[in-house]
């Protein structure tokens, strides 16, 4: 996900340079028409192509990697472009504008507005959930870190520090001159292309409180 957002600046550049529309520039209504705006989606789907193809290295593996890109103004559907990765085995077949994605770090802002209209308060500590984190002998000082800290990405808490977040990633990342990352530094769950199987208290704790 993270690399697909380079695609982003292509979008941005080839489009607009105006600012983001707000109260003083409305947002647009007439972009279907705009010729600049179809010429500047052809240029874009040339590249998606050249990217898929292979021709272009993008940083992901297209042959892996099935994403979808859509582009709406405030009333219609301007554009799409599917991709459905040919090495897809246990999973959908076809991409299409009705498949359905894990949601990523969007699901960020979705958990933080969660909190907010469920009452938490998010000066408490996360030790008041999760009391099992003040047991351990790990470094991260848990009983100062807060629910506003975690919401705000404000707790100092690095769980990929100096890794790809995506095993799968390793061997681009040894081409631009890393090291070999070592299994044993990543999580013990949810880390895709090495331990795909989801995440549990039980794995998590001994993680994060120095138990391995």
């Amino acid at each position: 996900m993270r690399n697909l957002l380079k695609l982003l600046p292509l979008v941005v550049a080839a489009v607009t340079a105006c600012p983001f529309p707000g109260p003083t520039l409305p947002q647009p209504k007439a972009l279907a028409h705009s010729s600049a705006l179809s010429t500047a989606l052809k240029n874009f789907t040339e590249t998606l192509d050249s990217v898929v193809a292979g021709d272009i290295n993008f940083g992901f593996l297209a042959n892996e990697t099935s994403f979808s890109i859509v582009l709406t103004d405030a009333h219609n559907q301007l554009w799409e472009y599917h991709h459905t990765a040919p090495a897809n085995t246990n999973g959908t077949r076809s991409i299409g504008a009705n498949s359905q994605y894990r949601i990523a770090s969007v699901s960020k802002a979705l958990t933080d507005l969660l909190l907010l209209r469920l009452g938490f308060n998010i000066e408490d500590k996360i030790t008041k959930y999760l009391p099992k984190l003040s047991k351990g002998n790990g470094t991260v000082e848990w009983d100062r870190v807060t629910l506003k800290d975690l919401g705000s990405h404000m707790s100092g808490v690095q769980v990929y520090y100096g890794l790809p977040e995506n095993y799968t990633l390793a061997p681009w990342f040894q081409q631009q001159g890393y090291p070999p990352p070592n299994p044993d530094e990543y999580p013990l769950c949810e880390v895709a292309g090495l331990r795909p199987q989801r995440c549990t208290e039980e794995c998590l704790f001994p993680l994060h409180t120095g138990g391995v």
